[in-house]
């Protein structure tokens, strides 16, 4: 009775597993999402999408679609980049992070030696001390000098400026915003000197039209 039972249930499951996937059939596929995300980036050589996946598709009620992907952008920098990123960018990097720990110690040292004057000479000013006191001044001269010319937050920021313009200028149809945000991701920015791989994860607005579903414009 048992194996009877289980043989008439098995093609209720099956029928019910098919009227399921029939519901779903009508939505977005995983081929027709990574051509949505393909599109985004088609114009520029410099950007390819690779390891694509639909992770949901959402149905709304005027019979669109969200969904939901993620996804990987491989970019390859142009020469003005990698070039720059391979040769100087490293070089120019250690040498302003070795001025900038150097800049640090010296004012490590000069405020110790500060305060310790200011402990036993409580009424006079910092200008006082300096005037009085040669080493105290010597040390604020060499934090100034070690403080002086470029810095180091100032390069790492305008060197990101740089790629942004450049991959803007060799990307001019690709959405600023989306080239923004793909700069934005790689730490350190070294990466830059060659291929970066960049995670995306997004959601489609898809509509069904004559030519297959399509992002909603």
């Amino acid at each position: 009775m048992q194996s009877r039972q289980t043989l008439i249930a098995l093609p209720v499951l099956l029928l019910a597993g098919a009227m399921l996937t029939g519901c779903n059939s009508d939505a977005p596929s995983a081929s027709e999402a990574q051509q949505v995300a393909e599109g985004i980036f088609a114009s520029c050589d410099n950007l390819k999408v690779k390891d694509f996946e639909r992770v949901n598709g959402i149905p709304q009620n005027d019979g669109s679609y969200l969904v939901q992907v993620k996804y990987t952008v491989r970019l390859t920098p142009p020469d003005s980049i990698a070039s720059y990123m391979r040769d100087t960018y490293p070089k120019t990097l250690a040498e302003l992070q070795a001025k900038d720990s150097l800049f640090k110690e010296l004012r490590t040292q000069y405020y110790d030696r500060l305060h310790a004057l200011e402990a036993t000479e409580s009424m006079a000013t910092e200008n006082d001390l300096l005037a009085k006191y040669p080493d105290l001044s010597q040390l604020s001269a060499k934090v100034t000098e070690a403080n002086s010319g470029p810095q180091l937050n100032s390069f790492v920021n305008d060197t990101m400026s740089m790629i942004e313009r450049n991959m803007m200028a060799a990307c001019p149809k690709v959405n600023p915003s989306t080239t923004i945000r793909m700069v934005d991701v790689p730490k350190p920015l070294e990466k830059f000197a060659g291929d970066v791989d960049i995670p995306f994860n997004d959601t489609y607005a898809m509509i069904k039209t004559d030519n297959g579903w399509m992002a909603r414009q």
